[in-house]
């Protein structure tokens, strides 16, 4: 805020959004002053993560205001590859950038669209993006997969849940469950779900569980 004067101030706006650092999604708002973000709380009205953030949202502010941000798309113009090998990327222009991919993906089309593979973060933002699925079903792929939800993200997690209940995974019901055992996992920050959330969750099942006793 140091660097706004109240007569410099032409536009201040709130926005509700979802927080992309992590896949858990958090609903938060976001203040903007003439148009650049300045501020990142807790969405009050969120059922999941319960008006909270954490550091890596909060901190990703920088990510806009970052002096050594890519601003433009780059290409590789250096076909050798290997550990200390320059790639030399050079920014191009987003119609060069577009018109490339473009070429590729009509290229394969034509040929097998087998040949294309896609691969998506397992969030709300990506992997239920109907889009993205529907580019695939129109070029003829049956190659995709969820980067970071392998053996060591919830592998067994998605698939039994997905098995039993038809969703993406499973937590307790912390709201009327009296007794939890966590195998192998400190769930929240190390496991699959918003930290803030699980914290405040668990912190009102003890307190509740307590005042049954």
């Amino acid at each position: 805020m140091a660097e706004f004067n109240k007569s410099a101030i032409k536009e201040d706006k709130w926005y509700d959004t979802c927080c992309g650092i992590c896949y858990a999604s958090c609903p938060i708002r976001v203040r903007t002053i003439n148009g650049i973000p300045v501020k990142i709380e807790g969405q009050p009205r969120a059922s999941t993560s319960k008006g909270a953030v954490c550091g890596k949202c909060v901190g990703s502010l920088t990510v806009a205001s970052d002096p050594n941000r890519l601003k433009t798309p780059v290409k590789r113009t250096n076909p050798v590859k290997g550990i200390g090998i320059d790639p030399k990327w050079q920014a191009i222009s987003w119609e060069e950038a577009l018109t490339t991919i473009a070429d590729k993906i009509r290229t394969i089309y034509k040929e097998d669209g087998r040949q294309f593979k896609i691969n998506v973060m397992p969030s709300q933002g990506s992997y239920n993006h109907p889009p993205i699925w529907a580019l695939v079903a129109a070029l003829g792929c049956t190659n995709e997969s969820a980067g970071a939800g392998g053996m060591l993200c919830g592998n067994a997690a998605h698939f039994v849940a997905g098995l039993t209940h038809g969703s993406w995974s499973h937590t307790a019901d912390l709201e009327r469950c009296n007794y939890l055992i966590h195998f192998g996992a400190s769930k929240g920050h190390a496991a699959g779900h918003g930290s803030n959330q699980m914290m405040r969750s668990m912190a009102d099942a003890r307190l509740r569980t307590r005042s049954q006793n």
